[in-house]
């Protein structure tokens, strides 16, 4: 392990850990498998989970309050679920290992809920199987009764990129 006293990284892909540190902070493998949850996320949705974790950033917040009810977080498989919280665990010592990640990975059989085939090239948003339709909250029409809405648009983008403050 090694001790960084400053440096750069995009913030969507920082621990909440790394965040948390004034002068500097132990790299380990927990931050990799944090790093490696953001990645998967952004691979299947195609966009960031959050753009900072912070409190401060709403989409963190309802991560920190497992609040799983909010498109995209609510189409995806329950399997999947539980990698996410074993890759995006807050407290870096619950957080799985990568032979952890890689052994559910692989047996996770399904990514997204029933009536969900992928994301849309154009837009990100998961598109239903041909005959079916998508409400906002990720649900087909057979699961959900109430009327389909339009997904909400995309906050505006913000700079990723960030300097970690030295130490003194």
């Amino acid at each position: 392990m090694q001790f960084v006293k400053g440096g750069q990284g995009t913030l969507p892909y920082l621990a909440p850990e790394v965040l948390a540190c004034k002068g500097g902070y132990t790299v380990h493998r927990a931050q990799d498998m944090w790093a490696l949850g953001v990645a998967l996320y952004i691979l299947l949705v195609g966009d960031f989970p959050w753009m900072v974790a912070k409190q401060e950033d709403g989409e963190f917040a309802r991560h920190l309050a497992g609040d799983r009810t909010a498109y995209p977080w609510s189409a995806f498989s329950p399997a999947l679920l539980q990698l996410f919280d074993g890759l995006l665990a807050v407290d870096p010592s619950a957080r799985c290992s990568a032979k952890q990640a890689r052994d559910s990975l692989l047996a996770i059989t399904a990514f997204f809920l029933p009536g969900l085939r992928r994301a849309s090239p154009d837009t990100g948003d998961f598109l239903a199987l041909p005959g079916r339709s998508l409400d906002q909250a990720g649900r087909t029409d057979s699961e959900s009764s109430a009327p389909s809405e339009a997904p909400s648009p995309l906050p505006e983008r913000r700079p990723i990129i960030a300097s970690v403050p030295a130490a003194r």
